[in-house]
């Protein structure tokens, strides 16, 4: 294999060297196209204003010439931004693209959280931003992105927002050629001090407070603490020793790299990090994994990371993060164990996994995994293939382009959709809109008078009508057992249409259009009164067409002793969620305290986005929480294997929709897989955007009404007469126009 390592990733690092150093162990070939800019900085943070800006010119005074040689060098099977490397994957990933080379970033760590979160060396303002959009931007650029532990993976997660399936974890390792067990054990009888090494760049992270304290309760045991290090918190270490003034305590500024190990040789123990920080808990630093390559034991805190490594006895010691007091005893109960003729830990980097040769074999399986998932995206498009002509090749690679700025766009559209949406949900729960809402309540027949069943329908017609689709919904709940409330959001509604719902619902309920489905759902559960009775509660609205058969089938289906809360299919985008045009909660859930306090806590949005977070996707999360059990009548991996399984590979939609599941990302079931919902699952419903609007560009909805008539015998005459006569608004706005663009980026496949 051919590994490219592109860009100014820093040598003065071990992590970088090692991998480099790692992958020609294990006979990859090795390329690089390096420019120093950092490998001579320690502690990047201690440059000054102009030292940054002038290193920061260099960076992008080296970028064309970077490009040049990467342009012109022979095609590498995939290309590494090494560590730091968060200017260079954006740099470099358009480039990538062109040459059909898939793009790796060794992140190792997030620098936000190191400089924002952990160090705050930037408050939260422009420079923190700019610093967070970056890293935001690097994560979707990069086809993998590496990380030290899988605390860190899934921080990356969560705090960036992308798919958990783009990290992996590769481990930190250790250079063997400077960090060595000592050639015979050291011998620990005689007068000698029992003697501690910590050494580091005085990061918060480290808690070196935590080892002053500590040491100074030690101060009557016979024992030197060795401190070596400078850094951001060297003011900070120099005022407490001033202030607690230990006699035990030894502070050096620095020691040359290739010398540590000679330290780490004469030294008992070594200390580790001791922080309570969020970063503490997430990195297993060099400062443990080198002391115990070189054979000697560790003390450090007892974090998540440190718990995903298996560590062979008596290497090494955990103690609660932020205890000086428990550090203290340890060191007391390690002291008497040498003193009594106990040996240290002596293990070799190999047997841990630590070497350059493993370390380099774990990122060459991920690295053959990458090319691999490349390779069968890329499918039969491959531009290495002599028999494709040069046109072809640009044809493709334009295609391919179009595709990953599509997912860029998708991406970024993402992230301000997201702030808007926290934005909108934060001012409505601050400036909530005053109701009430209802304009008036029409009595209806309720023929259904003493069922226990209760359905709750959500109805909004623009010229204020019941349509005969809304008749179809309305009788298939009453032949179902549903007592029906039909919640009217069109505050028109015309008397004609009331009559002619009023014999099939228990009331109509007609409101002014105010936080659309959930806020007629809300307002409909104040005025059901008491639910004790209630056995089976339906939520339900009309963005769907349907049922195209009898709703009795699902209903025994949905079992309350397999699932408390029933949808009919489900979604995965921001996590798994019952989608909410039909919601079926049992007795169980709606006497949950969780369930109540959802609708209490609901703020009333006019924002169609907001919605759904603060409703679809809110609404599971709280039960969930609560552990309630969820489940759909139709579930999704259901639907993606009954796509993968029936539909047409050589359908240029539906192969986007492949590349797409294989790209890990989630897939809107009632239009990506309508058709196979409908014919080979038998769900009864079909979404009235996907006909009307068809937002994410499918090209095979035109048959519709012919899936539905083979599969249920029964042509869907409501929905096609509704559709004939519907009056599509085409937006003219610029606005409108751009609206409609984004959601159908953010919907094709």
């Amino acid at each position: 294999m051919r590994i490219l390592f592109w860009g100014s990733y820093d040598l003065g690092k071990p992590r970088n060297r090692l991998l480099i150093d790692g992958l020609r162990r294990n006979r990859a070939e090795v390329l690089e196209q390096h420019v120093s800019i950092w490998d001579d900085i320690a502690d990047k943070s201690l440059l000054n204003r102009r030292q940054r800006l002038r290193r920061g010119w260099r960076l992008l005074a080296a970028y064309p010439g970077l490009l040049l040689r990467f342009l012109r060098a022979p095609r590498p099977d995939v290309v590494i931004v090494g560590y730091m490397g968060q200017i260079d994957v954006l740099i470099l990933w358009v480039f990538a693209c062109l040459r059909r080379v898939p793009l790796a970033w060794d992140a190792y760590l997030s620098l936000y959280n190191t400089l924002v979160e952990d160090r705050r060396l930037y408050p939260r303002g422009g420079r923190a931003w700019l610093l967070y959009l970056v890293e935001w931007l690097g994560v979707r650029a990069a086809d993998r992105v590496f990380l030290d532990t899988d605390a860190h993976c899934d921080y990356f997660a969560r705090r960036f927002g992308v798919d958990r399936t783009r990290f992996r974890t590769l481990r930190l390792g250790v250079e063997d050629d400077v960090f060595f067990p000592p050639r015979r054990p050291p011998d620990h009888r005689g007068e000698a001090p029992f003697l501690l090494l910590f050494y580091g760049q005085l990061a918060p992270l480290h808690g070196v407070d935590v080892i002053l304290e500590a040491a100074k309760q030690c101060e009557d045991l016979n024992a030197r603490w060795l401190i070596i290090g400078r850094g951001q918190s060297s003011d900070d270490l120099r005022r407490r020793l001033d202030d607690l003034k230990p006699n035990n305590v030894e502070w050096m500024s620095w020691v040359p790299y290739r010398a540590l190990v000679h330290l780490i040789h004469g030294a008992d123990v070594c200390l580790g990090l001791f922080s309570d920080s969020r970063k503490a808990r997430m990195v297993i630093p060099n400062k443990v994994l080198q002391p115990i390559a070189a054979g000697c034991p560790v003390i450090t805190a007892d974090t998540p990371a440190m718990r995903e490594r298996i560590w062979p006895a008596g290497a090494i010691r955990l103690v609660p993060p932020g205890d000086p007091t428990a550090l203290a005893q340890t060191v007391r109960v390690m002291a008497s164990d040498l003193a009594t003729g106990a040996s240290s830990a002596s293990v070799e980097a190999g047997s841990l996994g630590l070497g350059p040769r493993e370390v380099g074999a774990e990122l060459l399986g991920h690295l053959h995994a990458l090319t691999a998932a490349s390779a069968k995206a890329r499918g039969a498009d491959d531009p290495t293939k002599p028999s494709r002509s040069i046109s072809r090749q640009l044809h493709a690679a334009a295609q391919r382009m179009r595709r990953r700025a599509r997912d860029f766009a998708r991406q970024t559209i993402r992230g301000a959709r997201y702030l808007h949406v926290q934005r909108v949900i934060a001012g409505a729960r601050l400036f909530p809109r005053a109701g009430p809402f209802l304009v008036s309540r029409i009595s209806g027949t309720d023929p259904l008078a003493t069922s226990n069943r209760i359905a709750i329908y959500a109805h909004y017609d623009p010229d204020g009508r019941v349509q005969d689709y809304h008749l179809e919904m309305l009788r298939a709940l009453a032949t179902a057992g549903f007592r029906t409330t039909l919640v009217s959001n069109a505050e028109g509604l015309d008397r004609a249409s009331a009559v002619r719902a009023a014999p099939l619902v228990r009331e109509i309920l007609v409101r002014r259009n105010i936080g659309y489905d959930f806020g007629a759902w809300r307002d409909a559960l104040s005025y059901l009164g008491d639910r004790k009775h209630v056995a089976q509660l339906l939520l339900c609205n009309d963005s769907v067409y349907g049922p195209f058969a009898s709703l009795a089938p699902l209903l025994r289906r949905a079992d309350p002793a397999l699932a408390d809360v029933w949808g009919m299919t489900e979604g995965r985008n921001h996590g798994p969620h019952l989608q909410s045009y039909w919601l079926l909660f049992h007795r169980a859930a709606l006497g949950d305290p969780a369930f109540a306090r959802f609708w209490q806590r609901l703020p009333y949005i006019d924002d169609k986005f907001a919605v759904v977070e603060a409703g679809e996707l809110t609404l599971s999360r709280c039960l969930r929480a609560s552990g309630l059990r969820l489940r759909a009548l139709f579930p999704y991996d259901e639907a993606v294997a009954s796509f993968r399984r029936t539909a047409d590979p050589t359908d240029a939609t539906t192969a986007g929709i492949r590349r797409a599941l294989d790209r890990g990302r989630a897939m809107n079931p009632t239009h990506h897989f309508w058709r196979v919902l409908l014919s080979e699952l038998g769900c009864p419903f079909i979404k009235r955007e996907l006909l009307t609007l068809n937002p994410a560009g499918l090209n095979d909805i035109a048959d519709w009404a012919e899936v539905i008539e083979t599969r249920f015998g029964e042509h869907p005459a409501c929905a096609s007469d509704h559709l004939r006569h519907l009056v599509q608004q085409q937006p003219t706005a610029g606005v409108a126009k751009l609206m409609r663009r984004l959601r159908g980026i953010m919907s094709a496949p």
